[in-house]
């Protein structure tokens, strides 16, 4: 079914859902407040969650959002902000814009407050497209580097700690917890001379 000019696709993204699923519920909640207010229909929303826009990594979601409106699905790509749609500059945006212009689509951001069916708002959508790259470079070399530093000190990098240790609030290094490794508490009972049934018992306790 063609829906055309007066139907819009949402596109949606989180690098990393820190925030849980609500941050992904907020950038929908906006887009679809502007569509309202613009007298457009939501189509279909895509959602990539966990995946970064500056990497060449597989989005399904922004294929498929894109691909919507080049087939002719929808006039309109909705999207929270410029960097959720891409964070690889104009190499990406740019390209993908001329084909929208080729179809009659446009790409609207809400908290950017641009529509690229204007000519002034193109400009603008390059500069922060490239600014979303840079910062993307940027914050990647940061984390890159952060982490050298913490493995040269021999300092724990972050994530959960394995089991029976934990990390050291002042040194930041990882150090015996306050339960044993499991192997150790079942070696423990076993030289102990404790029964089956009390060894299954006593590894469960705190």
């Amino acid at each position: 079914m063609q829906y055309g000019g007066s139907h819009a696709d949402l596109y949606l993204r989180l690098s990393v859902d820190r925030e849980g699923k609500t941050a992904i519920e907020r950038q929908e909640a906006d887009c679809r407040a502007w569509a309202a207010r613009h007298g457009v229909t939501v189509r279909q929303v895509h959602v990539d969650r966990g995946k970064s826009g500056y990497k060449d990594v597989t989005r399904k979601g922004f294929d498929a959002a894109t691909r919507a409106v080049t087939a002719g699905l929808v006039a309109t790509l909705i999207v929270w902000k410029l960097d959720r749609l891409s964070r690889k500059g104009t190499a990406e945006v740019g390209p993908l814009l001329e084909e929208f212009d080729r179809v009659g689509g446009r790409l609207i951001s809400v908290m950017d407050g641009l529509d690229s069916s204007s000519p002034a708002d193109r400009l603008v959508i390059a500069s922060l497209s490239e600014w979303a790259r840079a910062e993307a470079e940027t914050q990647g070399e940061r984390i890159h580097h952060a982490k050298q530093y913490l493995r040269g000190r021999g300092r724990w990098i972050g994530g959960q700690p394995p089991y029976g240790l934990r990390v050291d609030a002042d040194s930041g290094r990882l150090g015996p917890g306050n339960r044993q490794p499991c192997g150790s508490r079942r070696r423990d009972h076993h030289r102990g001379g404790t029964t089956a049934d009390r060894r299954a018992t006593g590894i469960q306790d705190p």
